[in-house]
């Protein structure tokens, strides 16, 4: 299943014409451009890769074996493993595209639908954070006495199977020859039109309700952290569910497709910098370790009857 064709080939139309990409003809003069940005753009995601999938693994131990389980650390441990998941099937994804052989092309087909399921499930799990969030801030005594015991696990877990069931849809869909592309442009319509309005106006409500009961005083590090990892998924994902829209457009681009898979794989690398940013004592000595800055950021927060 080609959900996005990333090949160096000239993308051609129904009648064999050459398609142009952004009214610059793929020709001789354009290869040599095209094929140093391609390798320009792999390295940086190579690097932002291994840089993401250390930081995401430190977190799934920690929140795993470490820290005290609440709602936003199920939820933060399940965000966690979907942008692993992405970052480990864009990392098999560029590395089939970048050495073409006939055995590359299945690693670059599994690549390519699992980053689709990973990517939708942190997508769904970032609204159902935002949500969260949004509802801890405006009903704070609802949150903490009758907020459904081990909810956000529930949640989590029917997000992961409403993604998979998604996935299989375009699965079967690619095994039995149908048109999986009008499929896929149809969830990723459904998934821009509806997530990304949620995540916006829960987040602004969220740090409106946060600012006016504030005071003046530094809001919770928690807060604060969740809103940065919302405002940064919203700025960096958008270009790529835009690109999924209109990929199968004549004028699709394939620098901007992959400026895109660039910006989202940034995103599923920079959570666990944001944690680490916003959960440190700058009063404190200037490196402290990743589990004490968790520690910090999840403390007294939450719902204490969600355990481990």
């Amino acid at each position: 299943m080609n959900m996005a064709n990333t090949s160096t080939e000239t993308p051609k139309d129904e009648q064999g014409n050459s398609l142009h990409l952004n009214d610059t003809e793929f020709d001789d003069e354009y290869v040599p451009y095209f094929i140093g940005y391609f390798y320009i753009i792999s390295i940086v995601t190579a690097f932002s890769c291994l840089a993401g999938l250390m930081g995401n693994v430190k977190v799934i131990w920690l929140l795993s074996f470490c820290i005290k389980r609440n709602p936003f650390t199920t939820y933060i441990l399940n965000l966690a493993v979907a942008d692993l998941g992405t970052l480990l099937s864009d990392f098999v994804f560029m590395m089939a595209i970048t050495f073409l052989t006939i055995e590359s092309y299945i690693f670059f087909e599994l690549a390519e639908v699992f980053m689709f399921f990973t990517y939708n499930t942190s997508w769904y799990l970032l609204t159902a954070l935002s949500l969260e969030k949004c509802l801890s801030v405006l009903l704070p005594v609802w949150y903490r006495c009758h907020r459904p015991e081990r909810s956000s696990a529930m949640v989590s877990f029917l997000l992961w199977i409403l993604s998979s069931l998604l996935c299989g849809i375009l699965l079967l869909c690619h095994f039995q020859g149908s048109h999986c592309t009008e499929i896929l442009n149809t969830i990723c319509t459904v998934n821009f039109l509806i997530c990304t309005p949620v995540m916006i106006v829960s987040s602004l409500t969220a740090w409106i309700t946060i600012r006016r009961h504030s005071q003046g005083h530094q809001p919770p590090r928690l807060h604060v952290a969740i809103l940065m990892t919302l405002l940064v998924s919203i700025i960096f994902d958008i270009p790529l569910s835009i690109s999924f829209l209109f990929f199968t457009s004549e004028d699709f681009s394939m620098e901007e497709l992959d400026a895109s898979y660039l910006f989202a794989n940034i995103n599923s690398s920079v959570n666990p910098l944001i944690y680490y940013l916003v959960g440190r004592d700058r009063k404190r000595q200037p490196r402290e370790s990743l589990k004490v800055v968790l520690q910090r950021l999840f403390k007294d927060e939450g719902d204490p009857r969600e355990g481990n």
